[in-house]
């Protein structure tokens, strides 16, 4: 059975700054002693199972140097305390601009704490440095926690190369989020909620959006709903449409109630979510293009309902940095906002003190749009 293909396009977006945590290095084969040996012995953990892995120089040679793309330079380690533990290779074709990763494997005592998500990212800027314009790799339907970090990062499925691809990637989708694919916002599926304050607005944002060919589910009140059901307060309906972006069904959400306070503030309470409350259209272009938003919240007390429909469409047609191409850093410096909060955790921020650990950095400063 063949192995599963993923595509991956360069998005134009300059190579991030990577931070490596106390005790971490990254070093290419040559700048190891032994360097062939450690990459056996990293390699052999993953690749045991192959029925032709012999642990020795020839394997080496066949999967690696016989490889007319590969470069010894670009075969990167992470060391802990001096000791390689994982390894991936970048091959890169300069005449197709096609880039292959290669080869990523970690020790089993190293997995689970990072180390693999953070040689991708090296591999990532490898590739963006060198040029190229699109690159491939392949993997195993069992790699569930290694899939899982090539999705996230931008990796789509290759569903064509086999005639069995649609099937395998439907079962792995199964694994890892009970079969359900997000419903996204380029599809034009949206998630929506209010309390009976909101319930106006909303209903004219909702209609608006459906003459435009919007597929909308509604998790709050509606026009059959009982005015006395307290399943309908405002912050139980933010928490309902938080858990859709949390579960991964949902990409973005539409949220109202009197001041879009409160049922913003409930679905902040979900993990994953992002949310702001706007009442104009600027803020709501930048809630998204320098914020990330994924959750967008809106008051009737406060916004018309002809203000509420331009309000979604700038919001849900924009996304991250769109329009501030000419800022520089712009889209670094807020993604990197965004990943940071993403990975937060108040025990660990606790534990050091109140002092964030920093995934990168990007230089910002103010910058008036050219004419």
């Amino acid at each position: 059975m063949a192995q599963l293909r993923m595509i991956w396009k360069n998005d134009g977006v300059r190579p991030c700054e990577l931070v490596f945590p106390d005790g971490v290095e990254l070093k290419t084969l040559p700048e190891i002693e032994g360097g062939v040996d450690a990459w056996l012995d990293i390699v052999g953990y993953m690749e045991s199972t192959h029925t032709d892995f012999t642990g020795n120089y020839d394997y080496y040679h066949k999967v690696m140097t016989a490889n007319k793309d590969y470069d010894e330079n670009k075969c990167f380690f992470l060391l802990v305390d001096k000791k390689p533990v994982a390894t991936i290779s970048v091959l890169c074709d300069y005449e197709t601009k096609n880039g292959y990763l290669h080869m990523l494997s970690s020790l089993p005592e190293c997995r689970g704490k990072g180390l693999g998500k953070l040689l991708f990212a090296v591999a990532i800027n490898t590739l963006k440095r060198e040029g190229m314009q699109t690159a491939f790799l392949t993997t195993d339907d069992w790699r569930i926690p290694a899939l899982k970090t090539y999705l996230k990062t931008g990796w789509q499925p290759d569903l064509t190369s086999q005639p069995d691809y649609p099937e395998r990637w439907q079962k792995i989708y199964d694994i890892i989020n009970g079969g359900k694919r997000m419903k996204t916002v380029k599809d034009k599926y949206l998630v929506v909620g209010a309390d009976f304050a909101g319930y106006p607005l909303k209903e004219a944002v909702v209609a608006h959006l459906k003459e435009k060919g919007w597929k909308i589910t509604d998790l709050g009140v509606t026009a059959d709903s009982d005015p006395d059901d307290t399943e309908n307060m405002f912050h139980r309906v933010g928490l309902r449409v938080g858990a859709q972006i949390s579960e991964g069904n949902f990409e973005r959400a539409l949220l109202f109630c009197g001041t879009g306070m409160g049922i913003h503030i409930a679905a902040s309470k979900c993990p994953h979510v992002h949310a702001g409350v706007v009442e104009s259209v600027p803020a709501a272009l930048r809630a998204i293009t320098g914020n990330g938003v994924n959750v967008l919240a809106m008051g009737a007390f406060y916004v018309a309902p002809s203000m509420g429909c331009d309000i979604a469409d700038a919001y849900l047609n924009a996304e991250l940095g769109s329009g501030y191409e000419w800022w520089y850093n712009f889209y670094e410096f807020h993604k990197l906002a965004i990943d940071e909060l993403e990975a937060f955790d108040y025990e660990k921020y606790k534990a050091n003190g109140f002092k964030m650990e920093h995934l990168g950095d990007y230089p910002l400063k103010l910058e008036k749009k050219p004419e």
